[in-house]
This record gives structure tokens, C-alpha cells and sequence, in this order.
């Protein structure tokens, strides 16, 4: 037979007392009780039937602990309906009321990595898990102990092959760009240092036609001279062969001159690539990332796999 109490001590509202099962509960909040001896063997002597006699000073009320084995019964049912927000609960009282039993914090592993499925979680929920998880390995048997790591273990390798894969992949592409920017600077002062270098040439060249003009003027104009001045047609050939010849073999000299400063501009390019060490060192990095995202790659789809 049920009585009823008055107040409830959570929310003030009316507690029904089953004398039979030894429990109550609260019709408005759903909080449970269990009473001691004293108030099961409460009898009729005393008002049994007069419920404004009983109150919360009479009688010594505890909350209803839940059994571990009723909410391993509770995580079985919710598991095969799905209910999520329901294991959450279960397992949230696992680890309030059972906290060395290893079966709560590998149920928050499994929710927060929605059954080790999600490896897109963020680094604060990943290091959540790591947390719990020292805590199986505290308290789980060795043998079951072993199945869960391999678990945990492969997701954890999968998750931070993952991260290192789209971290090494961002690299990759920024380095990509920085050779490609280094590689267009580079061709751009090339160029540079061709249109210079052809201009020299250009002037070289110049300088060579001006130079023959202006010997060929100064030679003429010594002749012009030496016939006017020296009369006798003798002395005048001598003079004339002798200036012939002096302007002759400097003119060649300088023309010899000029030829060899041309070819050696055109043998040797001259260009130093103030990016080239640089430019080698990205090229390596960039080999280097691209094997190992390969490798990466390969890790991953084999645990996956296994997954």
C-alpha cells in the first residue's frame, strides 16, 4: 500500500511511498527515494493512515542510486534504438556514480568519436578523449583492456595521420607558390640582364664603326697635310707609308680589342641567380613533402581499411 508525503525535498511537490517496495518517488520531478528500516516498519499506532501526520522530519530519505548493472541494461537498449542524447545520459551516470568502472568513460570515447567514425573532431574534444582514455587503462581488465587499444589506438594513429596530412598538404602548396614566385623573379632579372647585355653589345658595336671612321679621318687628313707641307714626291710617299702604317696597326689593334671584349661577352652569360640556393632548398623540401605525403596517404588507407 502507498502513502503519500507531503514535500518533496528537490521541488517541494508530493512524494507517493510504496511500503512494499521500499521506495517513493515524486510525482512532478521523477526524483526517487528509498527509506530506511524505521519508516518500512512504520505502523498503524502511529497514524500509518493519516498522511498529514508524516513529513520529511519523520522519515530519512536518500536518492535511489541506479545499479551499474540496470545502466548497462540502459546502454544495451539505447545502443539498439540509437538514442544518443540517452547514452549520453547513461554514460554521464556511469562516471558521476561508478567512476573506477571503465564502461562510462569508454562510452564518452565512443560519443565523442561517434564510434571512432569521426576523425574531423576538434583538438580540444581529441585531447578529451586521451583523457578518458587513461582512465580505461586505469581500470578496464587487461584482457578487454587489450581489444580497446587497438581501437583507440588505430583511430588515434588515423586522426593524427590525418591532421599531419592536411598540415603537410597547406606546406606543400605554400612552398609551391614560393618557388614559382622565386622562379618567375628569377627569369625576370634574366631578362633583365639579357636587354643590358644586348645593349652593350649594341654600343661595342658602334664604338668599333665610329672608331674606323675616325681613323680613316685622322689618315686621310695626314695625307692632306704631308702633301701640303712636304713638297718632294719622295718624302711624301715615306710619309705617307709610315702614317699609313702607324694608323693601320693601332686600328687593328683596337679592333682586336673590341672582337675579343664581344666574344667574351657572348661565351661567357655572366648572370648570377641570387635565388638559386634558395630555389634548390625548396625543390628538395618540396620532393621531400610530396614522398611523404604519399607514405601518409598509403597509412592511411590501410587503417582505414582496417577500420
Amino acid at each position: 500500500m502507498a502513502l503519500e508525503l507531503n514535500e518533496c525535498p528537490t521541488c517541494g511537490g508530493t512524494i507517493t511511498i510504496d511500503r512494499e517496495k521500499k521506495t517513493g518517488f515524486c510525482k512532478y520531478c521523477g526524483r526517487e527515494f528509498f527509506f530506511d528500516e524505521t519508516v518500512n516498519n512504520y505502523n498503524t499506532t502511529n497514524n500509518f493512515y493519516n498522511t498529514n501526520n508524516i513529513t520529511a522530519d519523520n522519515v530519512t530519505m536518500q536518492n535511489a542510486k541506479t545499479s551499474l548493472q540496470d545502466l548497462i541494461e540502459k546502454e544495451k537498449i539505447y545502443k539498439r534504438l540509437g538514442d544518443v542524447m540517452k547514452l549520453c545520459e547513461v554514460y554521464g551516470d556511469m562516471t558521476d556514480l561508478y567512476p573506477s568502472n571503465y564502461r562510462g568513460w569508454w562510452g564518452n570515447i565512443c560519443i565523442a568519436t561517434n564510434d571512432f567514425s569521426d576523425v574531423d573532431i576538434d583538438d580540444r574534444s581529441l585531447d578529451n578523449v586521451k583523457k578518458w582514455f587513461s582512465l580505461v587503462e586505469d581500470y578496464a581488465p587487461s584482457g578487454t583492456l587489450h581489444e580497446l587499444r587497438e581501437d583507440y589506438d588505430n583511430y588515434i594513429e588515423f586522426c593524427m595521420g590525418k591532421r599531419r596530412l592536411e598540415f603537410l598538404t597547406r606546406e606543400l602548396q605554400n612552398n609551391e607558390a614560393a618557388y614559382e614566385n622565386i622562379k618567375n623573379r628569377t627569369s625576370e632579372l634574366k631578362e633583365d640582364y639579357i636587354y643590358r647585355k644586348k645593349a652593350k653589345k649594341r654600343k661595342t658595336r658602334i664604338l668599333i664603326i665610329v672608331e674606323i671612321i675616325v681613323y680613316w679621318l685622322v689618315w686621310y687628313i695626314s695625307l692632306l697635310i704631308t702633301r701640303e707641307v712636304i713638297r718632294s714626291p719622295d718624302i711624301t710617299v715615306i710619309m705617307v707609308y709610315i702614317e699609313t702604317t702607324i694608323v693601320l696597326i693601332t686600328f687593328a689593334w683596337l679592333v682586336v680589342l673590341r672582337i675579343r671584349k664581344r666574344k667574351q661577352l657572348s661565351k661567357d652569360d655572366g648572370f648570377t641567380d641570387p635565388f638559386e640556393q634558395r630555389r634548390q632548398e625548396l625543390s628538395n623540401l618540396i620532393e621531400a613533402q610530396k614522398n611523404e605525403l604519399a607514405e601518409l596517404n598509403k597509412k592511411l588507407i590501410s587503417l582505414n581499411n582496417v577500420k
